[in-house]
């Protein structure tokens, strides 16, 4: 019957993933799901699907948690307690093994407030629960763990034990146990697992030579068991290689016979479809012909439309930079003509100094007095800026606006962007050497990239072009 095809399916599939066979494992699950679908069979479905989660984990895929959810969602629609219970336990175990334990720990604390009527729910938590509590060091909650187990333990519960009692100082207890374990660890796999545990024990009584033993142990039996595997998947390589050699040396015997018997009825067939396919391949070939001929007058009209277009962004290129340039030019004129009549002071000087007798200091002071009233004006500044913001979108003011510089910075950035010369700027702004200023520019612009605002970027844009 169904239900016990869905059944054998199941236990195949619990078997292949215990022998970590997980891609035939999903398979048989997908086979036992099938069936449960059609016989609405809720509570094996709950039960199939955590088991995919189980498998999922294992096999290192992504879909651990989404086959935990649909289990519990599925008791969760179906009104099914006890099923939400086993829902709520895979998805326990899987945050376990991702480490989220907090999420874990309040999923297992809604499943151990019901005992003991779900004593089976928990007996299924307690051994991940039990790795997950020694994980994080709460010893003495995994020790309170063991004790509600109900079934016998295992070689690896012995090694856990033992790990426990060494973390809350009982070593002879801990050396028992390991006893224990070393009678019932037998399997290579298994004494994998034990020197690792006694290698860790060790680590901790700092007999730091006896671990590194252990730790040696267990990577030479891992190794073996990677051998083994390798050795075995070679072994059936090769018997899987010759019986399909087999195969198809039969199969071909049974084809040379099969053609020695319709011999002729295949020369008459092979003739027709010699004749068949020349008919068919010379239409084929005018098809094509044809189809070529269409796709060279699509691809010349889509050439000449491209040229077009290249064109004219060639001419709005050439008209755009012709007006850049006019706007560049009318901006350095303005701010030409604006310091024009400031720097009328130095005629004056010059004037003072011809067929005269001229004290150096007195001129050098003037020179300095009147520089400090130039860059001191706030009007020229601010005249400066106007013209920058009339070419530039308003450039200054709504860098200014934004408070990343003032002062100084403000300053410093409109004779940039008016392509001041260095020994101008060096004047104005009185500084008394060019590696003073480099390094001033520099920190402006550092100072504008990592501000990350749409205004620096566009100062930034201006100074690129400006100030090379």
């Amino acid at each position: 019957s169904d239900q016990e095809r869905m059944k054998s399916w199941f236990y195949l599939a619990a078997i292949q993933r215990n022998n970590r066979d997980y891609n035939s494992a999903f398979k048989s699950y997908g086979m036992a799901e099938e069936l449960a679908l059609q016989l609405q069979d809720t509570a094996m479905l709950i039960i199939i699907y955590g088991n995919l989660a189980w498998a999922s984990h294992y096999s290192y895929s992504s879909d651990a948690m989404h086959y935990a959810g649909l289990s519990y969602d599925l008791a969760q629609k179906a009104g099914d307690e006890k099923g939400k219970l086993w829902g709520m336990a895979y998805m326990a175990q899987n945050h376990s093994f991702a480490h989220n334990d907090a999420r874990a720990d309040s999923l297992l604390s809604v499943i151990f407030a019901h005992r003991p009527e779900n004593d089976a729910v928990i007996q299924y938590c307690l051994p991940f629960y039990i790795r997950q509590c020694i994980r994080t060091r709460n010893y003495d909650k995994a020790d309170s763990l063991f004790k509600m187990k109900k079934t016998p333990n295992r070689g690896t519960d012995y090694v856990y034990k033992a790990y426990i009692c060494e973390m809350k100082g009982m070593p002879d207890d801990a050396d028992i146990c390991l006893d224990s374990a070393e009678l019932t660890l037998t399997t290579l796999s298994d004494q994998v697992f034990l020197c690792e545990g006694k290698s860790r024990i060790l680590e901790h009584r700092k007999d730091y030579e006896s671990a590194l033993h252990f730790m040696k142990m267990r990577i030479e039996k891992q190794n073996s068991i990677i051998y083994s595997i390798y050795g075995q998947s070679v072994s059936a390589a090769q018997r899987d290689f010759l019986l399909q050699q087999k195969e198809r040396i039969e199969h071909r015997g049974e084809m040379h016979r099969l053609y020695l018997t319709f011999g002729l009825i295949l020369l008459i067939i092979l003739l027709t479809a010699i004749i068949l396919f020349s008919y068919y391949k010379q239409k084929e070939s005018c098809r094509k012909i044809e189809q070529y001929l269409e796709d060279v007058s699509v691809l010349t009209h889509t050439l000449t439309v491209k040229d077009s277009r290249i064109r004219h962004l060639e001419r709005e290129l050439s008209e755009k930079s012709d007006k850049q340039q006019s706007q560049q030019t009318e901006m350095q004129a303005k701010v030409q003509k604006l310091f024009a009549g400031q720097f009328a002071f130095i005629n004056s000087i010059c004037s003072d100094m011809k067929d005269t007798v001229f004290d150096h200091k007195q001129v050098y002071e003037r020179l300095q007095s009147e520089i400090q009233k130039l860059t001191s004006d706030e009007q020229n500044q601010s005249q400066l800026e106007a013209v920058i913001d009339e070419y530039f979108n308003d450039i200054m003011k709504r860098v200014r606006r934004t408070g990343i510089i003032n002062g100084n910075g403000a300053q410093l950035l409109s004779y940039m962007i008016a392509r001041f010369r260095n020994r101008s700027i060096m004047l104005l702004m009185n500084i008394d050497d060019l590696a003073t200023l480099k390094k001033r520019k520099t920190r402006l612009r550092e100072r504008l990239q990592k501000s990350g605002l749409a205004e620096a970027e566009e100062a930034l844009s201006y100074l690129s072009a400006s100030d090379e």
